[in-house]
């Protein structure tokens, strides 16, 4: 019988000891793989779709003090200059340290006289560098110069009830007020007041923060109906959004990209919604690493873009980008 080649032709067996020493290399190969992914793990990936825009990532932490100077209770953080201002409730005063968390002074103490305070809650800057406090127990705001030293108190008439949040833009100073459940708007040089955001039809509860657009278009946190609203310059009710997660909301910004960015204070994290009310992004924990709030407040972004939120329950300000 004539048998071919090809059915003739015998595969030569792989030698035992190379196979075990493959099999050692991939199992060397995978080991290191997996060690790499332990100790540098990939950050979460925030985008939802391919193209979307990625959601703040996690900078930075600042104290300011420790001891006898950690912040008790920060509430609210405004940037002049590269300071960064903080509303401390419970100590009475204002912490002022640099862009890295030092601690370079502070101002305020507790009173009733001029540069003191019961509760300073919300604060902003003017385009000097002068530096406004809300008091909200005491139903006035204070000005200090960006050195802590007091100027003057503002529209000190009996107007304000309850003042939380400021916000200045345009040549107005707008406080939200949750005694009287509005948006009081100022002119800044003369104090006169221009006008009053709010809705008849449907109140506002205790608005804790808001925040403006470039079109002076106003974003409303209210906090006890747990929703945002937004309005136009004029007071018109353009949107509203919420979800059942959001409670006890509290600062608010709009970022370059007009993405909504919402303290949720008892769900100790932040949330990023589309401009059209759309939650994109859930952001944070409850804990005290570098990456968890415990009962988060205030939110401010400075002209960089990074947006800074006082940690309050931890005495700190977390810092995005």
């Amino acid at each position: 019988m004539n048998v071919s080649a090809a059915t003739t032709t015998l595969t030569r067996p792989v030698p035992l000891r190379k196979v075990i020493t493959i099999l050692l290399i991939l199992a060397v190969i995978a080991f290191a793989v997996f060690f790499y992914m332990y100790q540098f793990p990939e950050e979460p990936a925030f985008t939802i779709a391919p193209g979307t825009i990625p959601a703040p990532r996690f900078e930075k932490m600042l104290y300011g003090g420790f001891g006898e100077d950690a912040m008790q209770k920060p509430m609210d953080v405004t940037v002049f200059n590269d300071r960064v201002y903080v509303s401390d409730a419970m100590a009475r005063e204002i912490n002022v340290m640099d862009m890295d968390g030092e601690l370079l002074f502070k101002f305020g103490e507790f009173g009733e006289s001029p540069g003191q305070f019961h509760y300073p809650y919300g604060i902003d800057h003017d385009s000097d560098g002068n530096i406004y406090v809300a008091d909200l127990h005491q139903n006035r705001l204070s000005v200090f110069n960006a050195d802590g030293d007091f100027l003057k108190f503002f529209a000190n008439d009996g107007t304000i009830v309850g003042p939380a949040a400021l916000r200045i833009f345009e040549g107005k100073l707008y406080v939200s007020s949750i005694g009287a459940n509005k948006i009081f708007v100022f002119d800044i040089v003369t104090e006169q007041l221009l006008a009053e955001i709010k809705d008849d039809q449907w109140p506002l509860y205790s608005p804790n923060g808001f925040t403006l657009d470039l079109e002076g278009n106003i974003y409303i946190v209210d906090t006890g109906n747990a929703m945002v609203r937004i309005y136009s310059p004029e007071g018109e009710l353009l949107n509203y959004f919420g979800n059942e997660a959001l409670l006890n909301p509290r600062g608010i910004t709009v970022d370059r990209h007009n993405r909504i960015l919402v303290v949720s204070n008892m769900g100790h994290n932040f949330y990023v919604y589309s401009p059209e009310g759309e939650m994109l992004h859930n952001i944070g924990t409850v804990g005290e690493g570098l990456q968890n709030f415990t009962l988060p407040n205030g939110l401010y972004q400075d002209e960089t873009g990074r947006f800074y939120i006082t940690d309050t329950a931890n005495g700190r300000v977390a810092v995005y980008r």
